[in-house]
């Protein structure tokens, strides 16, 4: 893997491109972008300074065999390199991407959430996840919607490398979207600093993850917080108006205790075939919680 380095001095000077809780994107001016961890990575300062050393280390291992996955898509944003400032690592290059975060795309431009729309950008992100496990890799914080990053023409690029899960590595991931989905799942508690292999390395929550996305972005209802989550899924679907029998059974295996769920697949489509969307009566205009309406 190439290694880069940079003074201290230059690092600060660069444009920040975006930044989270745990990490910031910079410009390098040089065709590349950098993620580095900041202070805060992995928690905040309560966490023990050795615990916190730990999963940085985690994360530095994981950024240095990402060249075995660097082909396998050009959608998925792989590390191009290690960053070092002296000899400490302090994260990796990214390729620069172009697109809105999913949670931000329809509303900066003014677009209407159309379920045409929306089916396509879910196909081709499932897509995306399919040839993903197929070698072994998961993103199990899929629900936090920036994370899908989409451009006009509506292809998808999945970002945040450092959270996905590699099976059998040890990979922390931080995220206050993993602990609805899998309350959902599971009725456990998975939104903790778990350095269990696998702990997170579940196929299952990101067919989880992009179903309940599809619905939120559509309906504007969260099925994995309260006050859905004590709802029975056939209560759930009648309530947003899925009546389709091919439809519902995907819905009803994907909430099923079993141990292989199904991909949603074509069931995008059909719910933007089938039907339009509808504010529900009785809602406030702010939450415009709408449900499916047949055409």
């Amino acid at each position: 893997m190439n290694e880069y380095f940079y003074t201290m001095n230059e690092i600060l000077s660069m444009n920040v491109v975006h930044e989270g809780g745990s990490s910031k994107i910079l410009d390098a001016g040089d065709g590349r972008y950098i993620k580095i961890f900041t202070k805060r990575a992995y928690g905040d300062d309560q966490i023990p300074e050795s615990l916190r050393s730990h999963l940085l280390e985690l994360s530095n291992k994981k950024i240095s065999i990402a060249y075995a996955f660097s082909k396998l898509s050009k959608n998925i944003d792989i590390p191009t390199g290690r960053v070092f400032v002296g000899n400490h690592s302090i994260g990796c290059t990214l390729t620069p991407r172009r697109g809105r975060g999913l949670n931000t795309f329809f509303a900066n431009r003014k677009r209407t959430v159309g379920l045409n729309s929306l089916a396509l950008i879910f196909e081709n992100t499932e897509k995306i996840v399919r040839e993903a496990h197929l070698k072994n890799i998961v993103f199990p914080d899929l629900a936090t919607e920036s994370n899908i990053l989409v451009d006009d023409d509506y292809s998808v690029t999945i970002l945040d490398y450092d959270g996905f899960q590699i099976r059998d590595l040890e990979s922390p991931v931080i995220s206050t979207q993993i602990e609805g989905a899998y309350d959902y799942l599971s009725n456990s508690k998975h939104y903790s600093f778990s350095r269990n292999r696998n702990a997170y390395w579940d196929p299952n929550l990101d067919k989880f993850s992009l179903m309940s996305q599809f619905l939120l972005l559509a309906t504007n209802i969260n099925i994995t917080m309260q006050p859905y989550m004590e709802n029975r899924i056939d209560e759930l679907l009648d309530m947003m108006g899925i009546d389709d029998k091919e439809i519902l059974e995907k819905f009803s295996i994907l909430f099923a205790d079993v141990k292989n769920k199904p991909y949603f697949g074509d069931a995008y489509k059909r719910i933007a075939d089938l039907y339009d969307l509808e504010r529900m009566p009785g809602t406030k205009e702010k939450q415009q919680v709408s449900r499916f309406v047949r055409k």
